[in-house]
């Protein structure tokens, strides 16, 4: 004899799409951890990345890289009201329950620990390098500022800014 409460049970419900449905204005993003949620919960984290590089997130001492992934499935979500509005319960659901699908998405973005990218500092770095006092004024005869501030390193190198320091420590 089966158990009832392990039977798996047939449920159906309506479901509508809301109005303004679009998969482009949401972005899914998992979060592997309590304390990357609460770096991003507490502006502690900031997303960088230009053209030719990945996006990451760097939170002060750890940087992930932001990988999309496709899903066979697609996920509909729908929100609290619309449960609450439908009377639908898992548990009971009712047979006229109709829920609204706020949004849809096929893939979603995935945080994976990533290396340090010393070789993005290390050319900073060389490039800023003092070559003799000539060499540091410009065509009008200006001086130029040498080498870079810690705020314009982390806007430029895609590393926390603990990873930042140790590597400066290392060269």
């Amino acid at each position: 004899i089966a158990n009832p409460q392990t039977q798996a049970r047939e449920m159906s419900f309506a479901m509508r799409a809301a109005d303004d449905l679009s998969a482009q204005q949401v972005r899914l993003l998992e979060i592997p951890s309590e304390d990357v949620l609460r770096a991003l919960l507490e502006g502690q984290a900031s997303f960088k990345g230009s053209g030719e590089d990945s996006v990451v997130l760097c939170l002060r001492g750890r940087t992930f890289d932001v990988k999309e992934v496709e899903t066979s499935n697609t996920l509909l979500f729908v929100s609290p009201e619309s449960v609450q509005a439908s009377g639908f319960d898992v548990i009971q659901p009712e047979a006229d329950a109709t829920l609204t699908v706020s949004f849809s998405a096929g893939s979603y973005l995935e945080l994976v620990a990533a290396p340090p990218r010393l070789h993005q500092l290390r050319e900073l770095l060389q490039r800023a390098a003092f070559a003799g006092e000539e060499s540091e004024v410009d065509e009008d005869g200006q001086s130029r500022p040498l080498g870079h501030s810690l705020e314009e390193l982390e806007d430029r190198v895609q590393d926390s800014r603990d990873e930042i320091l140790r590597g400066l420590h290392e060269f």
